[in-house]
């Protein structure tokens, strides 16, 4: 939850007031759950103070791209395609938002859009400008994290963790690893940082012209 919590922080930085609409993942997941918890978190409080509408709210069954799409469309067709930001759960449903932000003749970038995964087509559309961002789990500091923790329990030292996490049976401790919210500003560094996640040719492929030099 937490990482949505701080990419809806980011987007509602940008984007403080208007008709939002969340695309979730598959409703029978925990995780999905979860990160539109995180969501609610931000934006709660905001439709409250009606500084920001909520126009739809729709899980996606098998966090598939052609369920999104049509959540999508639904939604912008109720708000006569007056939205201001889509909070997706997945880089693949992000993908069939955009198709149905591009089908209903609206420029890019006008409608922010977020998406989790650093999946090479929301990378392109992110260097692009048709999608706002993408949430990067790290897995390679998770799994370092991970192995460092795992050492200290099998040596019986010490562990040192950043806070603690609730099971529904007492809170137990979590070792916390950054997420962050990749946007344009931040993505030449982020392909430059992480060479072994997406070829650097193929993220700006459409857009040979700002490709950095890392």
């Amino acid at each position: 939850m937490t990482r949505f919590v701080r990419s809806s922080k980011e987007v509602v930085a940008a984007a403080p007031e208007g008709n939002y609409v969340i695309i979730g993942g598959d409703p029978g997941q925990t995780g999905s759950t979860q990160m539109s918890g995180g969501y609610h978190v931000v934006l709660d409080p905001l439709i409250e103070k009606g500084d920001i509408t909520l126009v739809a709210d729709q899980y996606t069954p098998a966090w598939k791209t052609e369920p999104a799409q049509a959540n999508a469309e639904n939604a912008l067709t109720k708000a006569n395609n007056d939205i201001q930001a889509f909070l997706v759960s997945y880089d693949g449903m992000s993908l069939g938002v955009l198709q149905a932000i591009q089908a209903a003749g609206i420029p890019d970038g006008q409608i922010l859009v977020t998406g989790q995964d650093m999946e090479l087509s929301a990378m392109q559309a992110i260097v692009e400008g048709r999608q706002y961002g993408s949430l990067w789990p790290a897995p390679d500091e998770m799994a370092k994290r991970g192995a460092e923790v795992a050492i200290a329990l099998a040596q019986c030292q010490p562990i040192t963790t950043e806070a603690t996490i609730n099971n529904e049976a007492a809170d137990i401790p979590w070792a916390l690893t950054p997420i962050y919210l990749v946007t344009k500003g931040e993505i030449a560094d982020f392909v430059c940082e992480h060479p072994w996640w997406q070829p650097i040719d193929e993220v700006y492929a459409n857009a040979p012209d700002q490709k950095p030099v890392c």
